[in-house]
């Protein structure tokens, strides 16, 4: 990266890398009528970044290195019976650490980060599913280029609920979901915060809305898949009161085609369409920028 300025030119060089190492333990059992599905895992990871500006030669910021271990757990229960109700439970927490040891303080909660997740579903009919969903993950801001230096934002945290039905089979299916997230310190890149912007925790906020999908087997190796979101997107007692999230799509539609072929082949073509999205630092909404609707077209062929 080079910059200038009036005061002259400084060039600056990164370079960062990362190893993980995710080993996983799963196990297959039944207790009396009751089908487990059984999972242990471990995630370590180091991530570390290296800076070449002459003028950070003697600054502790110069390197860094991130560590963090991880331990996941997950069970799903398969009852059987006429409802087929199943059930699934997930848990994960993670420790983190970052060198130099002061950033951050000790004892920070940012060190130390859960997420669940539980499911579960009944089968009404013959090809009739109903399930139900909560989950809380998290996100953690790994460079920290923030205002205050190079220190952590607080970790972004996310809960999910969602209810939903799913009818048909292999051949066809429909379903519809309601579903609502709830953001706190979300964490997003804000150019109005400076010359070159920097990373930053958002008031909580929230989405709601539904989706609505099918999918239709053509022939035994073409298949078709449409899907419909609907978002509504708002911040919780934020202090400019927008009604809208910058960025965030109202209207989502896909349109998907896949084909499988023989040995291993397969392919698919699709179209996505997103609604107007308004953009800009306008917290009042009075800015009438935005994005015009637009569609992108991609597809992928694996052999």
């Amino acid at each position: 990266a080079l910059y200038a300025g009036q005061e002259g030119s400084a060039e600056s060089s990164y370079r960062s890398r990362r190893l993980q190492l995710a080993p996983r333990a799963r196990h297959y059992g039944k207790v009396g009528s009751v089908g487990t599905d059984t999972e242990v895992g471990l995630d370590l990871m180091q991530w570390e970044r290296r800076s070449g500006r002459q003028a950070w030669e003697r600054d502790d910021n110069a390197q860094r290195r991130q560590t963090s271990r991880a331990l996941l757990l997950r069970e799903e229960l398969a009852f059987g019976g006429q409802y087929a109700p199943r059930l699934l439970l997930g848990l994960r927490h993670e420790q983190i650490a970052l060198d130099p040891a002061d950033l951050p303080a000790a004892g920070s909660s940012w060190e130390n980060q859960n997420a669940w997740d539980v499911q579960g579903s009944v089968l009404l009919r013959p090809q009739l599913t109903v399930y139900a969903r909560g989950a809380r993950s998290y996100r953690i801001d790994d460079d920290g280029y923030t205002r205050a230096g190079y220190r952590p934002l607080a970790g972004q945290e996310r809960r999910e609920t969602e209810l939903g039905a799913t009818y048909g089979d292999a051949a066809r299916s429909a379903s519809v979901r309601l579903f609502s997230e709830r953001l706190n310190n979300q964490i997003v890149f804000d150019q109005s915060l400076g010359q070159l912007g920097f990373a930053g925790n958002l008031e909580p906020s929230r989405r709601g809305g539904i989706a609505i999908e099918t999918s239709v087997a053509l022939a035994s190796d073409w298949r078709l898949d449409a899907r419909l979101r609907q978002v509504h997107a708002r911040y919780d007692d934020y202090t400019y009161g927008g009604p809208d999230i910058a960025l965030v799509p109202k209207t989502l539609a896909t349109l998907h085609l896949y084909w499988t072929g023989p040995r291993g082949a397969s392919a698919d073509v699709g179209v996505q369409w997103l609604r107007a999205l308004r953009y800009g630092p306008d917290f009042a909404s009075s800015c009438l920028a935005q994005v015009p609707a637009f569609a992108t077209v991609d597809g992928r062929a694996v052999r």
